[in-house]
């Protein structure tokens, strides 16, 4: 049995994340496996080596000055973003130091950043531990490039190109907001998944004037049904595990043990899911939408939402996993 923490993307509205996973913590949940996207890529670090009272302080202190900074007009005609990433960088240099780096690459707790690579237009994960030069160690600059491109909002924050020369790379959640299916793939069985939008969401009262808020509201609206189809995606593999062991119990009333076998395990179309164990996943999402558009980082407000994800951990802790 493996533990998996699986955090989805969102700004700012990462420090709901932070306060559900402090209260996992507390809990005595630990983690074989931690899978960010985003947000998430910023925070799992910290979870690797287990330093969740400095993550709270991280996301509890930092302003939007500290994440990105507005270009000027002239400027964005000529890049490839609205906003310069250049302070995330500097916080992820100071935060993800040469002495965490190395507590990161020994620990046997496995990390996976996701990232989309736009020339190839596919996802991409970064491992500490097999994402290098020959699928070994990945050095400290890579890692932390990859870090920085899995954190960046196409448009709004600059493409990264993780290796020198190399593709371009954006953040992940253009494709996998819930990298839960790289989590499974590596033997997870127990998923605590942290999404950061709620299951149901009023109609915004907002009225769109300025490109960045249109643009904000346009990739919050796909974040969260990219967010949704990867929580569908785990639900469904549920599903066909429940349905095949009902079939196959059935089948074994009325045929013999050739023919079930013969049904049931044909090497020219072998089961899929042969073998797979039901997952249970633990989803903490918030009940309302977060107080933030994810862009703006304003420490009281993180604070809030750090206390709403301590309550939301509580809650699914207390329901116990999705049932399919």
């Amino acid at each position: 049995m493996k533990n998996a923490l699986v955090v989805s993307g969102g700004g700012s509205k990462g420090a709901f994340a932070v306060g559900a996973i402090e209260k996992l913590r507390e809990k005595k949940i630990k983690f074989d496996i931690v899978a960010g996207t985003s947000t998430g890529s910023l925070i799992a670090p910290l979870v690797v080596t287990d330093e969740i009272q400095f993550l709270r302080s991280v996301y509890t202190s930092v302003r939007t000055e500290d994440i990105i900074r507005k270009r000027t007009v002239f400027d964005i005609l000529t890049h490839d973003s609205i906003y310069d990433s250049n302070p995330l960088w500097s916080l992820i240099n100071t935060v993800v130091n040469s002495e965490r780096y190395q507590k990161i690459v020994n620990s046997t707790v496995e990390m996976y950043i996701t990232t989309v690579n736009l020339q190839k237009g596919g996802i991409e994960y970064w491992n500490q531990h097999t994402s290098g030069d020959g699928g070994g160690i990945l050095d400290r600059n890579t890692l932390l490039r990859a870090i920085l491109a899995s954190a960046c909002q196409p448009v709004l924050m600059p493409n990264v190109r993780i290796k020198e020369e190399g593709n371009q790379y954006t953040d992940g959640g253009v494709r996998e907001c819930a990298p839960l299916s790289i989590a499974v793939d590596h033997g997870a069985t127990d998923l605590y998944s942290i999404v950061l939008s709620p299951e149901k969401r009023e109609p915004s009262n907002e009225t769109y004037v300025f490109i960045v808020k249109t643009f904000l509201r346009f990739l919050d609206l796909i974040l969260t049904e990219v967010t949704e189809n990867d929580i569908s995606k785990a639900v469904l593999y549920n599903q066909a595990i429940v349905y095949l062991d009902k079939l196959q119990k059935k089948a074994k009333k009325m045929f013999n043990a050739a023919q079930v076998n013969e049904l049931f395990n044909d090497p020219k179309n072998p089961n899929p899911f042969s073998g797979k164990k039901l997952l249970k996943l633990y989803l903490i999402r918030p009940s309302e939408e977060l107080p933030t558009n994810g862009l703006e980082f304003r420490p009281f407000t993180m604070s809030q939402m750090v206390t709403m994800g301590r309550e939301a951990a509580e809650a699914a802790l207390n329901n116990g996993p999705l049932t399919v």
